[in-house]
């Protein structure tokens, strides 16, 4: 339960840390969600307590080394979520509810480690498998089933407003 006078917390997926730290795209979509990236990085993230997880570290350490070291270099002062057996059993049952392909294990890890560490938004760029409408029902339904209460799954567009 969160109080008027608490800090909310996010947890930080990949996408969002790939987003602020990647070159500027030549695809207009895309440079448009860097630069409000950039922009809710500066403007919103202060206002919240951030967490990324060892599953964030494991994806975004992936790549051009170059690129993967801006990437740790983002996130170095959050801290940072363990991983562990509830995670990934809730992750399982995610993947199995929502129909996703295996592909998407890491993806059903971020929602999971948001989820048993009781945070109170997931922010991410990852619509296919994350923010997606189907999916978060199908989460929902999941996490209501175990007693646990789903975070806000959003857009850094989505919480953009800085909480009181």
């Amino acid at each position: 339960m969160t109080s008027k006078n608490k800090i909310q917390s996010v947890y930080i997926e990949s996408s969002v840390i790939s987003y602020l730290t990647s070159k500027p795209s030549n695809d207009l979509f895309v440079l448009a969600k860097q630069h409000m990236t950039v922009l809710w990085w500066d403007r919103v993230l202060p206002h919240l307590n951030a967490y990324v997880s060892e599953y964030v570290l494991e994806e975004i350490l992936k790549g051009d080394k170059e690129a993967s070291k801006k990437r740790a270099n983002a996130s170095k002062d959050f801290p940072v979520l363990n991983r562990s057996g509830s995670i990934d059993k809730l992750a399982q049952e995610y993947l199995k509810a929502a129909q996703l392909p295996k592909e998407a294990r890491l993806d059903a890890q971020h929602i999971a480690s948001a989820t048993i560490f009781a945070l109170n938004y997931l922010v991410t760029w990852n619509c296919a498998h994350i923010a997606n409408a189907f999916i978060r029902k199908k989460i929902e339904k999941v996490n209501l089933s175990v007693g646990l209460e789903t975070p806000v799954i959003c857009t850094p567009e989505e919480l953009w407003e800085i909480p009181k």
